[in-house]
């Protein structure tokens, strides 16, 4: 009897092993899916975040377009002497900067975070700012003060585009540690 129970229990406790081994077997396999899981997860949402990013960018072009068709000319002395054709491009480099910004700033909105949405937005609306002061100044002789004006509204694309990289470099960086 003694050898039965022996039996039995060396029995008992080699499922017991058996089970165990199995249960943690299992509990790791789930925290390895759990984990590629989300690692695939923060993977794709960094690609999409940089798609939608550099979308948003494609504005950037048209600024530097335009900026490089007047700002030699608003720059010098003499703000009258800009060609109403060169006015004319600049305005729409401008006004295809601002539609791209519009277009694109959909999908930062919701690629996020929050302070790379609120960072594209101050972008957007600096350009609408500077494509309205244009805008204004297509029709008139260009003066010194709306010179300076514009000059000063294009500082302030290039200040916030630098500020929306930074914001969006930090992300993806962050995203990827």
């Amino acid at each position: 009897m003694d050898q039965g129970i022996a039996a039995v229990l060396g029995a008992a406790v080699g499922v017991l092993g058996t089970l165990g081994t199995a249960v943690a077997t299992y509990g790791a396999a789930s925290k390895q899916a759990r984990d590629q899981a989300r690692a695939t997860h923060v993977q794709r949402l960094r690609d999409e975040r940089r798609e939608a990013y550099l979308s948003f960018l494609e504005g950037v072009a048209h600024v530097e377009k335009a900026l490089r068709m007047i700002e030699p000319m608003i720059v010098g002395d003499d703000p009258a002497g800009i060609s109403q054709a060169a006015l004319n491009d600049a305005i729409d480099h401008l006004q295809a900067a601002e539609t791209a910004y519009t277009f694109h700033y959909r999908k930062v909105q919701l690629a996020g975070p929050v302070k790379v949405v609120e960072s594209a937005l101050q972008v957007w609306q600096a350009v609408a700012l500077f494509y309205t002061a244009m805008r204004r100044n297509a029709t008139a002789p260009l003066s010194q003060e709306n010179a300076r004006r514009i000059l000063t509204s294009a500082t302030k694309v290039a200040a916030l585009d630098a500020e929306f990289l930074v914001q969006a470099r930090g992300v993806l960086e962050e995203s990827t540690a």
